[in-house]
């Protein structure tokens, strides 16, 4: 039986809120307290040529420090798609939920935390020019490609 166009679509609408429904309920909608990035205050007291660096690790920080992964603004996740890299293994845990939600947004349109997370969780890797500045740089924060891709 071939399924028209519509009846796909309502498939997959079913399956996003599917999903949507799992993140929610499997990860808890908590203040994250700790550390946000390994160079949380490395730009203090402030971002000056020696540490810009660190411009990224602060962006990440102030957008996310004192949140719930539910309060993460939907621009941060778009500016940063493979932001969650730079964070340490406290904040991913409170924050991933917000990336993952994010890539099921605009679901029929470009979205590039869901690229990335498509192109992460392949492994097939980064390459230098590669967009994705984090992941595929040797920024210790992209050592979380490796914890995940090593088989």
């Amino acid at each position: 039986m071939i399924r028209n166009e519509n009846e796909n679509v309502a498939l997959e609408d079913k399956r996003i809120i599917a999903l949507r429904d799992a993140v929610r309920r499997d990860f808890p909608d908590v203040t994250h307290a700790g550390e946000v990035t390994r160079h949380d205050g490395a730009w203090r007291p402030e971002l000056t040529e020696e540490n810009a660096i660190h411009d990224d690790d602060m962006l990440l920080y102030e957008g996310l420090i004192g949140k719930k992964w539910t309060e993460v603004p939907k621009q941060l996740l778009h500016d940063f798609p493979d932001g969650f890299v730079l964070l340490t293994d406290g904040a991913l845990v409170a924050f991933l939920a917000a990336w993952l939600m994010r890539s099921l947004d605009l679901i029929y349109g470009e979205n590039p935390v869901r690229e990335f997370s498509v192109c992460f969780q392949s492994g097939r890797g980064f390459h230098p020019g590669s967009q994705y500045k984090h992941a595929a740089s040797s920024h210790p924060g992209a050592a979380i490609y490796g914890r995940f891709s090593s088989g």
